[in-house]
Order: structure tokens, then C-alpha cells, then sequence
């Protein structure tokens, strides 16, 4: 987008829908990588993640033990951030399939 010290109302039509374009591609672009990083920063409990996987609770101690997937303690409670546990479920299909 150019920077541009020229008053709004001097515009042409042209220029102005070029400019609210370039302001609504840029605002979007924005929004979708702001939704993005909230996802993958997004913590979850036990409880949940035991849901998401279908897995027990000891099944997930054993990993936390193994240094198969990274658990964050908040006053005395664990969570675990999405991006780890993709990463984590990646590296084991990669694991299966070699």
C-alpha cells in the first residue's frame, strides 16, 4: 500500500477502491494470522486433551514422562498448548509410516 499525503476527497474513484482493497486484503490477512497464533498458542487441560485423543489420563502421564509431548504446570494444574500436541502427533505418523 502507498504511503500517500494526499487528501481523501482529491481521489479519484479508481484510487480509492485500489486503497480500501489494499486496507481490506491487509486487515484480513491480518485477522486470519492473529486467528491462527490463537489456536496454536490455545492451552487445554488434561481433560480435554484426553478427549480430543481418546486416550486415558495415565496415557498421557507416560508421554509428559517419555518426553513424547511437553505439559506446562499453572499453579499446580497441567496444560498443554495445541501446536505441541500437533507436533508431537506428527512426529508419530512419521514414526509409523518409516
Amino acid at each position: 500500500m502507498q504511503e500517500n499525503n494526499k487528501p481523501l476527497y482529491s481521489l479519484t474513484v479508481g484510487e480509492f477502491k485500489e486503497l480500501l482493497g489494499d486496507l481490506t486484503s491487509f486487515k484480513l490477512d491480518e485477522s486470519i494470522a492473529q486467528k491462527t497464533k490463537k489456536v496454536d498458542d490455545q492451552l487445554i487441560k488434561i481433560a480435554k486433551l484426553c478427549e480430543i485423543l481418546k486416550v486415558s489420563r495415565v496415557t498421557v502421564f507416560n508421554w509428559i514422562k517419555n518426553g513424547k509431548i511437553k505439559a506446562y504446570h499453572l499453579n499446580s494444574r497441567l496444560y498443554f498448548k495445541m501446536k505441541d500436541v500437533e507436533t508431537a502427533l506428527n512426529s508419530r505418523r512419521k514414526e509409523s509410516h518409516d
